[in-house]
């Protein structure tokens, strides 16, 4: 009898987590065990673009769950999928702060960006990284319905809005909540 019973536990232990992968319980639109199985995901920073908040080398934890039922706010940093210009079935992950929400305006005057003509304070952007044209000047725009406008930290390092446009709220992937570690002894930090 305590053979079936260690058989029977150790059986409920081994296939709980791929019932828990299989019935998707926090709804993660991703095939990635991680965020099925716990709602969560691990990544690295690849480029400088989030400079200074988030290094090369930097690993995040970023929550699956954040925006299950409620939209991304001003500020947060979130992970998102776009779509390869090189393969249209490949979706490569970018990380980027929430500027423009639904229905506001923007544009950068000056290296300042205005979010329905209030000056946002960015008190993570370095001002000498805002030295390039695009960084200084953008026209004015308007955010469509279900859709955000994104920028990275690092203005003058940073593929983002101003270069391939509005990203679908779809496309969000979820909110970077922790830096762990990084390969420059960068230690545990919450995002904000």
């Amino acid at each position: 009898m305590k053979k079936i019973l260690l058989i029977f536990l150790l059986l409920a232990f081994c296939l709980t987590p791929v019932a828990i992968y299989y019935i998707n319980p926090f709804d993660v639109p991703t095939d990635k065990i991680r965020p099925r199985v716990f709602g969560h995901d691990l990544y690295r920073i690849p480029s400088k673009s989030m400079l200074p908040v988030l290094a090369p080398g930097d690993y995040i934890i970023m929550s699956n769950t954040a925006y299950l039922n409620k939209l991304p706010k001003r500020g947060d940093i979130i992970v998102f999928n776009r779509v390869s210009k090189k393969d249209s079935n490949k979706k490569i992950p970018y990380i980027k702060r929430v500027i423009g929400l639904p229905g506001d305006t923007l544009k950068i005057q000056q290296g300042l960006v205005l979010v329905n003509n209030q000056t946002l304070k960015e008190d993570y952007v370095k001002a000498e990284n805002r030295k390039r044209p695009y960084s200084r000047f953008q026209p004015l725009r308007s955010v469509p319905e279900n859709s955000l406008f994104l920028l990275g930290d690092n203005r003058d390092q940073s593929a983002d809005s101003r270069i391939f446009g509005f990203v679908s709220i779809g496309d969000v992937v979820g909110q970077a909540t922790v830096r762990i570690f990084g390969d420059n002894g960068r230690s545990w930090k919450s995002l904000k």
